[in-house]
């Protein structure tokens, strides 16, 4: 989870990260943090947590904390199956973005693109908002292309030409 959240944020341009390597401190939960030895390191924000197993899931938490006040900004706890632990990071991840730059986060998001192989093998894919969990959608000999989220993000539109003719497809 660390280390989609790290890349997440990292890959918005917005922050820049430490390496794990470059602090000796690991902490869990706040309460275990020792603020200078990040103030001296130039940290003005850090995020924790701790990932425990639960029955057939696990439990998520993680705290955000201003370094030079020394307080918590953030905090949630998460119940999720295995399956979701990467729908969860990214959450985080817009959970963080959005308390330090006051925007709406995107990481948590879903992409579509589209895969040509020498004009004769069009695939269109829709994958984590990172290319991770990539699933193919559609496979085609004939063009695919611009595809399109619906406002409410559950349905997709692209124009296909599996009828010799373009024609906007809409599905679930």
């Amino acid at each position: 989870i660390a280390g989609i959240v790290t890349a997440d944020l990292k890959r918005s341009g917005r922050f820049s990260p430490l390496a794990a390597t470059q602090y000796a401190d690991r902490p869990a939960d706040l309460t275990q943090v020792t603020y200078g030895s990040f103030r001296a390191l130039g940290v003005p924000h850090l995020a924790v947590g701790q990932v425990r197993a639960v029955g057939a899931g696990y439990a998520v938490q993680f705290q955000l904390a201003d370094v030079y006040q020394g307080s918590q900004l953030l905090g949630s706890s998460f119940d999720v199956r295995s399956g979701d632990l990467r729908r969860v990071a990214h959450h985080i991840a817009d959970l963080i973005y959005e308390k330090l730059t006051g925007e709406k986060g995107a990481f948590n998001t879903r992409i579509a693109y589209v895969t040509a192989r020498g004009g004769s093998s069009y695939t269109l894919v829709v994958a984590d908002s990172d290319g991770y969990n990539p699933q193919v959608v559609l496979r085609s000999p004939l063009p695919v292309m611009s595809p399109a989220w619906s406002p409410d993000g559950t349905k997709l539109a692209y124009v296909s030409f599996e009828n010799r003719a373009a024609q906007i497809v809409v599905q679930d």
